[in-house]
């Protein structure tokens, strides 16, 4: 009697339940690394923007009326050129043009104190 080579129904149900058990683990440290990106995309452009707006001041010895002025004066810039040596590396703006953090959410920009801060709600007040 001449064996067929392959796999069996159960080899590959087994094979298949490992594959699912393994993800079930792993899928929730993936989402924590992928938070995490975020959170550090979030502090690295925070201090960017903040250091922008404190090289306005120091020219203008006033606030910018906003995110998008400090850009088209040059003191930031997303696309690779700012003399002052600010650069986010990747542009991001919704519709409307207003810069948008690395959650998706809009930078918040309160011209009063100078001070840029995150839309996202868990981190608004970093």
């Amino acid at each position: 009697m001449k064996r067929e080579s392959g796999l069996t129904v159960i080899e590959v149900v087994i094979a298949f339940l490992i594959i699912i058990i393994v993800s079930f683990y792993t899928y929730p440290k993936y989402e924590e690394f992928i938070k995490l990106s975020k959170e550090t995309a979030l502090v690295q452009e925070l201090k960017v923007l903040r250091e922008g707006v404190y090289f306005y001041v120091l020219k203008y010895n006033k606030y910018p009326a906003s995110l998008k002025e400090l850009e088209q004066k040059g003191f930031i810039d997303f696309n690779g050129q700012s003399y002052t040596g600010l650069i986010i590396k990747k542009e991001k703006k919704d519709k409307n043009g207003n810069f948008l953090d690395p959650f998706g959410n809009i930078y918040i920009y309160e011209k009063e104190k100078g001070n840029v801060r995150s839309g996202t709600e868990e981190y608004k007040n970093e």
